[in-house]
């Protein structure tokens, strides 16, 4: 089933254009072991879709506020912006494969999760921010989000997305 289908299953907010181009930057890790970290856990509807597509992983999330309890995802309750509790989560889950940072869409929570989490990202990793359409529009001092990913481009590949229905960017390492 593709991730499209899965996210519509599992009434996830993610639209269909969103599962398309996950659909394409996740498949490679289908069949292979790893640990996934999504930041923004909600309901749970995309933990369970990322669950049911990526059968051998290892689930983990952050929330603020967790909204539910779901079976085999170790939920850490905490703020993204505070790089002491992200270094703490960081520690006890190890090396992760795809990190999805899909909260509270400031540039002040998404950077320090960034800074701290992408260290964390093993060689061949993922770290996939979404939404940054609308830090962009909210930031009020110093570079942007996607000003500051940009910045760093030079060192890791970065994908942005150029379609107006999907806002989101691919850190490769």
């Amino acid at each position: 089933m593709s991730l499209s289908e899965l996210f519509c299953k599992h009434t996830a907010s993610k639209t269909s254009d969103y599962g398309t181009l996950l659909d394409k930057i996740l498949s490679p890790y289908i069949d292979k072991k790893g640990k996934l970290l999504e930041i923004g856990l909600l309901h749970g509807g995309s933990m369970k879709a990322f669950q049911e597509f990526l059968p051998k992983f290892s689930f983990y999330s952050i929330d603020i506020k967790p909204l539910c309890h779901l079976k085999d995802v170790s939920v850490f309750t905490g703020n993204q912006a505070d790089k002491d509790f992200l270094l703490n989560v960081a520690n006890k889950v190890g090396p992760l494969s795809i990190v999805i940072d899909d909260g509270g869409h400031w540039d002040h929570m998404q950077k320090p999760s960034f800074e701290v989490l992408f260290s964390y990202v093993k060689l061949g990793g993922i770290y996939i921010i979404e939404d940054l359409q609308v830090a962009k529009e909210r930031c009020s001092i110093g570079p942007n989000m996607v000003q500051y990913i940009k910045q760093l481009s030079h060192k890791n590949t970065f994908y942005p997305t150029q379609r107006s229905k999907i806002d989101l960017c691919v850190i490769y390492k």
